[in-house]
C-alpha cells in the first residue's frame, strides 16, 4: 500500500488507540471508528472525523459501560460492544447523526455483540440465557426488538455474523462437527454454504464477499451475484503472501493483512486494488 499515512489526533490523553473500521461519507470527508485504554486500562469507543487532513477525535458515549469498543462503521450507524461489571457484554449501536447511544440487547440473552452496520442494518451475535452455543442476529437500525436471528446450518449448532450491507445480507460463519463453514445469509435469514474451513469476513453492497482459510493463512472472494455461479477463488498480491483478509469496500478494494517481507519482521497491511469488475490484482 502507497500513499500519504495521516495520524489521528493525539490531543487527548488516550493510549494504544487502534483502529477497528473507516468509511467516506463523502469528498471531503472521512469516519474512522476504534477503541482506547484510558489510564485505569477501561476500553473507551473513539470517532474521529477526518476532513481535508484536519482530524477532529469524538468520544462516543459509552453511558454506565465499564468497558466499550467501536467495531463497525456504516452510513447511518457505528456498531460495538459495551460491557458492565467486566462479564456481562451488550450489543450497542451510536446513530451518527447525533452520536445517541441504543442499546441491542434483548430479555433473556445473557451476551450479545454488534459487528457492524450498513444501510440501517446492523450484524452482531448472541447467546441465550442458559443456552451454550452462540447464534447470529441481524436488527434494523437501533430497535431491539427487531432482531432477526441467523441460524446455522443443518447439523451445525453455533453461528457468528460478522458484516451485513444494505440490502440486510449478512456474512460469517457455521460451526459444527466439521469445523467452520463460510456462510450467506439473506433477507429471510436463511444460511447458504459458500465453502468449508473458512469465514467469511466482510460483503459489501454489490454482494462481492471476503473471507479467510481456518486452517492456513489466505483469503478468498466470491461474487455471490455472478451469473453464471462461480467458485470462490484465493486472493493473490504480487511479491507478498496474503495472511488475512479485513474488508471490503464497494469499490471492489480489499484491505489485507500480509506475511512479513523479506528480511523484515513487521506484518504489513495493503489494499488490493480491482483490475476490472469482480477481479482483483
Amino acid at each position: 500500500l502507497t500513499g500519504e499515512a495521516l495520524e489521528l489526533d493525539d490531543r487527548i490523553d488516550y493510549h494504544n488507540a487502534n483502529v477497528t473500521d473507516a468509511g467516506r461519507m463523502d469528498e471531503r470527508t472521512m469516519l474512522v471508528v476504534g477503541a482506547t485504554t484510558n489510564a485505569y486500562h477501561s476500553a473507551l469507543p473513539l470517532l474521529w472525523i477526518v476532513q481535508d487532513s484536519e482530524v477532529e477525535t469524538v468520544w462516543l458515549p459509552y453511558a454506565n459501560y465499564d468497558l466499550c469498543i467501536a467495531r463497525g462503521l456504516g452510513d447511518e450507524y457505528a456498531a460495538g460492544t459495551g460491557t458492565y461489571q467486566y462479564d456481562h457484554q451488550e450489543a450497542i449501536v451510536w446513530r451518527l447523526s447525533d452520536l445517541t447511544t441504543y442499546s441491542l440487547h434483548q430479555l433473556g440473552w445473557k451476551h450479545s455483540f454488534a459487528t457492524n452496520a450498513e444501510g440501517g442494518y446492523v450484524s452482531g451475535v448472541h447467546l441465550e440465557q442458559g443456552s451454550s452455543y452462540y447464534l447470529g442476529v441481524r436488527w434494523s437500525g437501533a430497535n431491539r426488538e427487531s432482531a432477526v436471528v441467523l441460524d446455522p446450518l443443518p447439523g451445525d449448532s453455533e453461528s457468528v455474523a460478522w458484516s451485513v450491507n444494505m440490502h440486510a445480507r449478512c456474512v460469517g460463519y457455521s460451526l459444527g462437527p466439521t469445523g467452520n463453514t463460510a456462510v450467506l445469509w439473506g433477507v429471510d435469514g436463511e444460511p447458504v454454504s459458500i465453502m468449508s474451513s473458512a469465514t467469511a469476513i466482510d460483503i459489501n453492497n454489490h454482494g462481492v464477499i471476503v473471507g479467510n482459510y481456518v486452517e492456513r493463512p489466505g483469503g478468498w472472494v466470491w461474487d455471490s451475484q455472478a451469473w453464471p455461479p462461480e467458485p470462490p477463488r484465493e486472493l493473490t498480491a504480487r511479491g507478498v503472501s496474503i495472511a488475512r483478509v479485513l474488508d471490503i469496500d464497494d469499490a471492489g478494494n480489499v484491505v489485507v493483512w500480509c506475511e512479513p517481507w523479506p528480511h523484515d519482521d513487521q506484518v504489513t497491511s495493503g489494499v488490493l486494488k480491482p483490475k476490472r469488475p469482480g477481479g482483483l490484482e
